[in-house]
């Protein structure tokens, strides 16, 4: 797909709307609400397809991403990831093992490209399917169910917090997906009619939950606020009973963790390195800020929810009870809710980026989206074919026109810069001068997917040894370090784009690499090799 199929998909999605939009006018009083939902899906259809495109084309780049996925290529084959204090190569594992199990589908790629394409198809669907499968159960419309998927999709492409933990493929990606279902699962086993589908769903709900939680174990505060709204709308006897049961699922994955993986890797991983890693400034001003930041995210979010609640509160009627407890939407509020502390405590430790605040935001824009669609399909019961609904209608195909065109033409040209050079990534570049060049002993630090998949070796992630000895401040021994990294390389190769920066990690290992080598193959890295005056005899 080129950049001018992508043009000519948006002149088709934005004359179907238009069509769409014409027809819906043109309806019956029922037909209103309903052709109105359809006319935007097709636009936010095009403009989310289109985000995540850019995702993948911008992504190729991202040294981050590609040692992330080398991780799970080398489960696939049997190579150990988790290293320990004083053996194993070095990877980012500071999370439990069920992430790394979420992407070993990647490992199905023929090359590098392959392998991150995949790779971040797959986060992409583990986030953005159960938000589909949550605004389906809220409404059953599948027209009302898209917009809904496609209001958080949008939301993800506008916010670099979600836009990290929904298009990237690391553990958060997995973690909230789970999440999600593990909600979903609840809401079903509640509104089972016997008590055999009751029990299937709160089996379910469960397993997603210890998923969530081997995931990624910031999440753990999602627990208790399941149980809380599965006490406080059905009974603490089911409550209890869901509770033995996920404590039953944790053990299972705790066991098979264990199994498969030392021991002494995961401890030292899971716990000694994060502990290690202190915290940013000085409580509380830090911690302030952060829950500033925070708030400045979920503000829109939270002002929709109550708009929305409180016109549903003064529509109903005495004898009419708000329902609460049969929608989703007020238990994905609480979850949010409830991992405001996990979230902030993630942003204030060194190396917590923006993604660390994404689980509180990820749930409420969820819970936002529920809500909109959920008051939209009673909304479809009261609209009738007026001129003020006519003017609405026109209202929101204006208003969906205003943001989807600027953003579109903004988007053309990374759209264009990312299909021109997806496939000749860095990870990519490595990968074939391996395989062109098998003799020369040439070594990317910043590319272990490369090496593994060239060489079948995992050596050394090189971020990875920057978080242990910067960040966390526990050095790496000469022994340790050497076991997992080529002996006396003639060339190191390291990002051009990364080169003269402070991220550029552990430099200072290669400090006689001193003289550099143009590779003309190697248009994106600078090559250095140690001076021939210096090695000769």
């Amino acid at each position: 797909m080129t950049a001018n199929a992508l043009g000519l998909l948006g002149v088709l999605a934005a004359l179907v709307t238009l069509a769409m939009t014409i027809r819906a006018l043109r309806g019956s009083k029922h037909a209103l609400a309903t052709g109105l939902v359809n006319a935007a899906v097709p636009l936010l259809l095009f403009l989310a397809g289109t985000a995540i495109y850019i995702g993948i084309a911008k992504g190729q780049y991202s040294d981050w991403d590609a040692g992330r996925l080398a991780v799970s290529v080398a489960t696939s084959q049997g190579i150990p990831v988790y290293s320990t204090l004083e053996e194993g190569s070095i990877q980012t594992t500071m999370y439990p093992p069920a992430w790394v199990l979420n992407y070993m589908p990647a490992a199905l790629g023929r090359t590098p490209t392959e392998v991150m394409v995949i790779g971040y198809l797959l986060a992409a669907l583990f986030t953005i399917g159960p938000v589909l499968l949550a605004c389906w159960l809220q409404t059953r419309v599948w027209p009302y169910a898209l917009l809904g998927t496609c209001l958080v999709l949008y939301a993800a492409t506008q916010s670099l917090t979600l836009e990290f933990a929904c298009y990237l493929p690391h553990a958060d990606a997995p973690a909230l997906g789970f999440g999600l279902l593990s909600a979903i699962a609840a809401k079903c086993a509640l509104s089972a009619p016997d008590d055999r589908r009751r029990s299937i769903m709160l089996g379910l709900c469960a397993v997603t939950m210890a998923l969530t939680v081997f995931s990624k174990q910031t999440l753990l505060t999602l627990l208790p606020a399941i149980w809380l709204w599965v006490g406080l709308t059905s009974t603490w006897s089911t409550a209890l009973r869901l509770l033995i049961w996920t404590g039953f699922a944790g053990i299972f994955g705790l066991v098979l963790s264990i199994l498969c993986h030392p021991l002494s890797g995961l401890s030292f991983q899971l716990l000694t390195l994060p502990a290690a890693c202190p915290w940013v400034g000085g409580f509380p001003f830090n911690m302030i800020r952060v829950l500033l930041e925070l708030l400045e995210i979920c503000v829109p979010g939270l002002m929709l929810i109550a708009t929305l609640f409180g016109a549903r509160w003064v529509s109903t009627q005495k004898d009419e009870s708000l329902g609460l407890g049969r929608d989703l939407w007020p238990l994905v509020l609480l979850i949010s809710l409830a991992l405001i502390p996990m979230s902030v405590l993630g942003r204030v430790k060194v190396g917590g980026v923006e993604s660390a605040l994404s689980p509180t935001v990820y749930f409420l824009y969820v819970a936002t989206a529920l809500s909109i669609v959920e008051h939209a399909v009673r909304l479809k019961r009261t609209l009738s074919d007026d001129t003020r609904s006519s003017r609405l209608a026109i209202s929101v195909v204006l208003l969906t026109a205003t943001f989807a065109i600027p953003w579109y033409l903004k988007s053309m040209q990374e759209i264009r810069y990312g299909f021109r050079s997806a496939a000749d990534n860095l990870s990519q570049q490595a990968y074939d001068y391996l395989i062109e060049h098998p003799d020369e002993n040439v070594f990317f630090p910043a590319y272990p997917l490369a090496h593994l998949m060239a060489e079948g070796k995992l050596y050394h992630f090189m971020h990875a040894i920057r978080d242990r000895e910067v960040l966390a401040g526990i050095k790496i021994s000469p022994e340790q370090f050497d076991a997992h990294t080529p002996s006396e390389p003639s060339l190191v190769c390291w990002s051009t784009r990364l080169y003269n920066t402070e991220r550029l990690p552990v430099k200072h290992y290669y400090a006689e690499y001193a003289e550099r080598v143009k590779v003309p193959s190697l248009s994106k890295y600078r090559c250095y090799r140690i001076p021939i005056s210096t090695t000769a005899p």
